[in-house]
């Protein structure tokens, strides 16, 4: 009955109250379960209830009959849902908002697979991926086929560069990055890297700030939303874009839009159940990534009169906030090219703070340090960390570690 209203709603108003739709309004759709997977609803595939629908920073939940209607703010033209436990998205779990409101009836078909409440994942990070690079993340995707693990999660820094190349170059990385992806034989989770704000740094670039797909705009229309949230084997992820742009320079902070969204999300989320967060600018470092001075930019940055490192989650505070009182075990983040195991004294948090190593290769002599290229591989059960193992890429693996014996 609401579909049939808002389609009349839309076929009823004036072009003029159409164009202001654009700027602000809402999607509707229905989330459904596919059970024949064509990615259409047939007679007798059933509307999920419950199923949690996001945009920019708005949230909602579908209802009994699995549909729901949510906000489109202007300038995010992307919804997905907050995949629920036992189900993958038949096509993807995000869409593109139409652009023609008359289009503004989005659905997602979502199909039943196994749940178990015991499942292992891994961990990368910092693909750099071009054609130079392009074996690593094949070696990367060999690992997941042989250590028969459910999905993967790579925190950022996806293709080689975007933020200093034209155009055409950026986006044959991101295709390739796309292609490459979809021909893992497991879902693969991703969030944005500094390398992946299109165009920014615009004396090198030559890009122009007007350009439709200047900045975050260009990921979005590849990899979909730059924050988001799934669910699996009883565990709730939160990925975290932790790169923020301040003219032309990308620097580590979560902008107060994100932080609503996070507001939102978590609202839906029974304060017991676990959750990892993944994103690339670590929350905690103590790798010093760079720690120097360049004639245009260095590691320093001053935003709003105040002067802040570039390589660490500067409002880190303000985000944990959100997680006092809830079952957080787990951050992950990339960045730094570096394996990292930190666990924190603070009286509020049991929380492991965890950077993997980068999938394209050795850093070579780095602030006297040379990481080796590697990923981690977790292990969970009951919504607890079993044990995790640090997988050189080049070399036999290192010993594993286990809640009760590393930390």
């Amino acid at each position: 009955m609401r579909f049939c209203l808002l389609l009349l709603i839309f076929l009823t108003l004036p072009s003029s109250a159409i164009a202001q739709s654009e700027v602000s309004g809402a999607l509707a759709g229905v989330v459904f379960e596919d059970t024949d997977g064509d990615g259409r609803r047939g007679p007798g595939e059933p509307g999920l209830a419950g199923v949690v629908v996001c945009s920019r920073s708005a949230c909602v939940q579908t209802d009994d009959g699995g549909i729901y209607e949510v906000a489109v703010e202007p300038g995010y033209r992307v919804v997905y849902v907050s995949l629920p436990d036992g189900y993958r998205a038949v096509r993807a779990y995000w869409r593109r908002v139409p652009a023609d409101p008359f289009e503004w009836l989005v659905s997602f078909p979502l199909e039943k697979t196994p749940s178990s409440r015991a499942f292992s994942f891994i961990h990368a990070s910092d693909t750099h991926l071009d054609e130079e690079s392009l074996p690593r993340i094949r070696l990367l995707r060999e690992l997941t086929e042989a250590r028969g693990v459910d999905f993967v999660i790579i925190t950022g820094d996806l293709i080689r560069d975007a933020l200093r190349v034209p155009e055409e170059t950026a986006l044959e990385r991101y295709e390739l990055f796309r292609k490459e992806k979809d021909a893992f034989p497991v879902p693969v989770w991703v969030v944005p890297g500094n390398h992946e704000n299109f165009g920014i740094e615009r004396h090198l670039s030559g890009v122009s700030e007007d350009h439709p797909l200047y900045g975050k705009a260009m990921y979005r229309r590849f990899l979909g939303p730059t924050y988001y949230s799934f669910n699996y084997g009883g565990v709730h992820f939160v990925g975290l874009d932790t790169v923020d742009i301040a003219d032309k320079w990308y620097y580590a902070h979560v902008d107060a839009t994100q932080m609503s969204w996070l507001d939102e999300d978590l609202s839906m989320v029974p304060a017991e159940t676990p959750i990892i967060t993944f994103n690339h600018i670590p929350l905690f470092s103590a790798v010093i990534h760079g720690w120097r001075y360049y004639p245009d930019g260095g590691s320093l940055i001053e935003i709003d009169g105040r002067e802040q490192y570039r390589h660490m989650v500067s409002n880190y505070a303000e985000v944990l906030e959100r997680f006092v009182g809830r079952n957080y075990p787990l951050a992950l983040g990339g960045h730094g090219h570096a394996r990292e195991e930190i666990l924190l004294g603070d009286r509020r948090f049991e929380t492991r703070f965890h950077q993997t190593a980068a999938v394209v290769g050795d850093t070579g002599q780095r602030e006297g340090m040379q990481y080796a290229s590697g990923v981690t591989l977790y292990r969970m059960r009951d919504g607890k960390i079993e044990g995790w193992e640090f997988i050189l890429l080049d070399e036999p693996s290192v010993p594993s570690g286990s809640v009760d014996s590393q930390s």
